[in-house]
């Protein structure tokens, strides 16, 4: 006798984030399109990079139809020519997406608000937050977060999850 598996078994999927607190900011490209290049044989749902800019804003590059392109990163280098920007050297996230909800541009990560980017990996519900630029979970834990900071993400979301935000300010 051998063992069946159940065929209503649930089996994870989980988006792959990168939180970087320091890199070189002439290397912004390169590091950005090997971690998607890392991430994609299992992420396929877009791919997405903020960073903090010298002037004191998020930059970010992010699409939501990468597949079946090979190989990824020339894909990208094309794709994003002329929306990379600069990088003051500091914090950057970096996120593979395996989508829990619609596969657009507006879901894909980094959330954006203000000057607030959040990546994020599982899944949330909130009563006091709602959706007003995306159908993504993810934005619950950037309105939260904004807020009030973690006190208020542990007060008023539920679920589990992991996240990075960076915030950045002239």
């Amino acid at each position: 006798d051998s063992p069946t598996q159940p065929t209503n078994q649930l089996i994870p999927i989980m988006c792959k984030i990168a939180i970087i607190t320091q890199h070189n900011p002439d290397q912004l490209q390169q590091l950005v399109l090997s971690l998607w290049s890392a991430m994609a044989s299992t992420e396929r749902d877009g791919y997405g990079a903020a960073w903090v800019q010298p002037n004191g804003r998020i930059g970010f590059v992010k699409s939501s139809n990468p597949r079946g392109v090979t190989p990824l990163p020339d894909f990208f280098k094309s794709f994003c020519a002329g929306q990379w920007s600069k990088s003051d050297g500091g914090a950057m996230l970096v996120h593979g997406r395996t989508a829990t909800c619609g596969v657009n541009a507006e879901n894909t990560h980094p959330m954006l608000l203000g000057d607030s980017a959040l990546v994020h990996n599982g899944v949330v519900t909130s009563k006091k937050y709602h959706n007003t630029e995306s159908t993504c979970d993810s934005e619950l834990l950037l309105h939260a977060f904004r807020q009030g900071g973690i006190d208020e993400v542990a007060k008023e979301v539920s679920g589990y999850y992991a996240f990075g935000i960076i915030t950045a300010r002239k």
